[in-house]
């Protein structure tokens, strides 16, 4: 081991390999230095970057990445690509990987070419198909299934599931698809995550631990002639799950009405409603959920 060559520096002696360690301090790291590989955070990398097409092709939308060939590679694909897929199996379906990698031939990798590509990986036809294996060094994009009666991506029956990861810069705040995704990723204490539902975790003593968060509902309920004295029922079932229960509470739009919450659980509560006197016409009721 020694002390790389700097970058940028007078000397001009860093090569590729030297300039990727310096790029660490500007790239996510888990625990033990290993690189957050995954794409940039963006409208269209939330909603999916790769999507069917009218042949037998897929269209690979603009990303930015950062992949890991001995240190970290920026890699930027600035608009959309499409990626060539075998014809559908005669029998049974099988499941195809779309994938982006940076090739390298210098020592210690040893890729038959230089430079970035997108590239698929067929699969075997079977009647429980299994996405096949990428390429090392490379970055799983998507992986799209394919029955035998497709004839273009987007035949019926055709599915493709986005797999690429989110990675954002050192410190920044990182996107996961799942709470498995999530734990998957061993990151320093201090780091934080949000799931695309919204969910928002914070990295303590090696674990993560949700961060508490607010939920607001409004109940509508039409009050005009309801004798004083009646009451108005309703289940509310929580946008998001939380992990324990939940401190609930209503607040009603006019002192005609008095609220109680009771069989609150992780997801979900009853919300009574009793009327004082009759109303004028539709009364909301406001709902507040903090937990975490």
């Amino acid at each position: 081991m020694s002390l790389r060559d700097g970058w940028p520096a007078v000397s001009n002696a860093a090569d590729q390999f030297d300039i990727r360690a310096a790029l660490r301090v500007d790239t996510a790291l888990d625990s033990d230095g290993n690189i957050k590989t995954g794409v940039a955070v963006t409208g269209k990398s939330l909603s999916g970057l790769v999507t069917a097409r009218s042949d037998m092709q897929v269209d690979v939308a603009a990303f930015a990445a950062t992949l890991d060939r001995q240190g970290p590679v920026k890699l930027y694909n600035d608009g959309a690509v499409q990626v060539k897929l075998d014809a559908a199996p005669t029998a049974n379906s099988r499941i195809d990987a779309i994938y982006v990698k940076q090739q390298e031939t210098a020592s210690p990798i040893s890729d038959s070419a230089d430079g970035p590509i997108f590239g698929k990986v067929t699969g075997t036809p079977s009647t429980s198909p299994v996405a096949p294996t990428v390429p090392a060094g490379a970055m799983r994009l998507a992986d799209v299934t394919i029955p035998s009666t497709a004839t273009s991506t987007s035949s019926s029956g055709v599915t493709i599931t986005q797999r690429y990861p989110f990675t954002a810069s050192a410190g920044g705040w990182m996107q996961f698809r799942s709470t498995d995704d999530l734990n998957a990723w061993s990151a320093p204490d201090g780091n934080n995550a949000r799931l695309l539902d919204g969910t928002e975790y914070h990295r303590v003593s090696g674990a993560w631990v949700r961060e508490p968060m607010m939920q607001r509902y409004s109940h509508g309920i039409i009050a005009h002639g309801i004798p004083a004295g009646t009451e108005w029922v309703s289940t509310g079932t929580f946008d998001r799950p939380f992990t324990m229960t939940p401190a609930v509470w209503a607040i009603a739009t006019t002192p005609a009405l008095t609220c109680s919450i009771k069989n609150i659980t992780t997801t979900g509560y009853q919300l009574t409603v009793r009327s004082a006197a009759d109303a004028a016409a539709v009364e909301y009721i406001n709902v507040y959920a903090y937990g975490s």
